[in-house]
């Protein structure tokens, strides 16, 4: 195979794998503004399960409705990655934060019930000597968010059935202003104190003063459940768009490379068509200047053998 082919079959690949990238930079564009917005619906209904809370509050005593877990128990680790790569260090940034979590907690990963979303994320985790209980994958959809949440919430009850569970945390990437991916850490549960007695000394927003029928043990419980599926629901969504951003950068730089590679390949390419034309050029030349001397010598000899006295 010539160079010229070589270097056509290489500018095909290119081809192909800029046509790879396009359409996956458009859907990371498309997946990250269906994510947001069902962030932002949920961060809506945050705001109606914190006014249940507040309204609970104005008649009832943290004492009456708070419960401390022992501290024996174990906590609850809920990990969020990626099914995919194509990313960056986005499950490997998680998997670290994990491993100080417990290098700087008293309670270490042998003794805390860990669930992994995504399995790339499992196995940055296992590389780090950090077994999870259970992994699950990433939802492919905003629809499928509140799905992979009961998931999460029927897996809690269950370790709460065999084993005693006390904080509930999670562990994910949320894209900021500055950052695509920034590591963080949030306590689901137990809800604080101090943030029941920051919601009591909220003004209510109107004049008409809330009331319920409910025991506020249980309508307490009922709220508590809506809090842990709205930071979990939170943490799946920001995680899935801070994912598709690092996966829309990370296309968007593959994608200025090929550029430059097919740049520099099609130069290559132009200079090679170039060449070989010359070649051929020279050839035809070469062959011309041959055949012309043969035939001025055919003349020649054959002008001698004509006139032999000459």
């Amino acid at each position: 195979m010539s160079t010229l082919e070589q270097m056509l079959r290489k500018e095909k690949t290119g081809e192909d794998l800029r046509s790879v990238v396009r359409v996956m930079k458009s859907l990371s564009a498309v997946s990250i503004r269906q994510y947001d917005a069902a962030v932002s619906a949920m961060l809506d209904y945050h705001e109606v399960v914190d006014l249940g809370l507040q309204a609970l509050l104005r008649e009832a005593t943290l004492s009456s409705i708070l419960v401390t877990p022992p501290p024996e128990a174990s906590p609850a680790y809920i990990i969020v990655g990626s099914d995919r790569g194509l990313c960056g260090r986005f499950n490997d940034t998680v998997a670290e934060r994990t491993a100080a979590a417990f290098a700087e907690g008293t309670v270490g990963a042998d003794g805390a019930r860990i669930l992994t979303v995504g399995i790339r994320a499992e196995g940055r985790i296992m590389a780090r000597d950090i077994v999870p209980n259970q992994t699950i994958p990433v939802p492919n959809t905003a629809d499928a968010i509140g799905e992979t949440v009961q998931t999460i919430l029927m897996w809690l009850d269950e370790q709460r059935e065999s084993h005693q569970i006390g904080e509930v945390r999670v562990i994910y990437n949320r894209r900021t202003t500055q950052r695509l991916a920034e590591t963080v850490e949030e306590t689901l549960l137990p809800v604080t104190a101090e943030r029941l007695s920051r919601l009591r000394e909220k003004p209510w927003p109107t004049r008409g003063l809330p009331s319920f029928t409910a025991e506020p043990e249980a309508l307490f419980s009922k709220l508590t459940r809506e809090l842990v599926f709205l930071g979990l629901f939170k943490a799946v969504g920001e995680s899935l768009a801070s994912e598709h951003a690092s996966r829309l950068a990370a296309m968007q730089r593959a994608e200025h490379h090929i550029e430059d590679y097919l740049s520099e390949l099609g130069t290559s390419i132009r200079e090679e068509r170039q060449n070989s034309i010359t070649q051929q050029l020279l050839d035809i030349v070469a062959s011309y200047a041959i055949m012309k001397e043969r035939a001025e010598d055919t003349s020649r000899e054959t002008h001698r053998t004509s006139n032999p006295e000459q």
